[in-house]
Parts: C-alpha cells; sequence; structure tokens
C-alpha cells in the first residue's frame, strides 16, 4: 500500500544525479535525462498507477533530501554500506545489464524502449 501522500500526490518523485551513462545521464540535448535507471523508475511508477517525477540532484544532496522527504524514491548507483542500510531501504539490481544491437552504426538508441 502506497502512503497517503503519495496517493493524493499521485506522483513518484524520484531524484538521480544523471552522471554515470548507461545507468543515468543526460541526452544529446543536455536537458532530458535518460538510462536504464530512468527507464526503472518509470516502470515502477507505471505500475503504481503514478506519474514519474524526476528530480536530478547532487550527490551531495540526496542522502537528505531523502531523508526530509523531498524524494520517495532515489536511482543513483549508490553504493550500499551499514550507515546507508541504517537510514535507508536499499534495493539492488541482482542481473547485470546486457545490450546488444544488429545494427550498431546506424542505431542509436536514446533509452531501453527503443531498444525493444
Amino acid at each position: 500500500m502506497l502512503p497517503q501522500k503519495i496517493q493524493d500526490r499521485r506522483s513518484l518523485v524520484v531524484a538521480t544525479t544523471a552522471g554515470a551513462a548507461p545507468l543515468s545521464f543526460h541526452a544529446t540535448d543536455d536537458n532530458t535525462v535518460i538510462g536504464s535507471e530512468i527507464d526503472l523508475a518509470q516502470l515502477v511508477a507505471d505500475k503504481l498507477g503514478l506519474s514519474l517525477d524526476l528530480q536530478v540532484t547532487s550527490w551531495e544532496s540526496w542522502p537528505l533530501k531523502t531523508q526530509s522527504g523531498a524524494y520517495n524514491l532515489v536511482f543513483s548507483n549508490v553504493g550500499i554500506n551499514d550507515e546507508r542500510k541504517k537510514l535507508f531501504l536499499i534495493s539492488r539490481a541482482i542481473a547485470p545489464h546486457i545490450w546488444a544491437s544488429s545494427q550498431p552504426a546506424r542505431h542509436r538508441p536514446s533509452s531501453i524502449q527503443q531498444m525493444m
């Protein structure tokens, strides 16, 4: 069950640092954030029936802003350590990403959806 605050807002606020391709980075327009973490965040929001409110943040500020409630989730290649385990519920990927394209010279996808 989703917290009432999230249900009322109808959006999932997800933070990313947008600095680690292919996980989360800026597209060639230097504005749009893309990557596998962004695609995964969108899938989570879709599954919950919520819109995705993606917030780009600095590496230094994500912990405090998450603790303050500014973000519901953080998708940002966060390393797991004992201190973070005490402060946050942490999930990790259990399988590496393996991508292949039959026409790499002609096809430059900007999202996972374009690869499917």
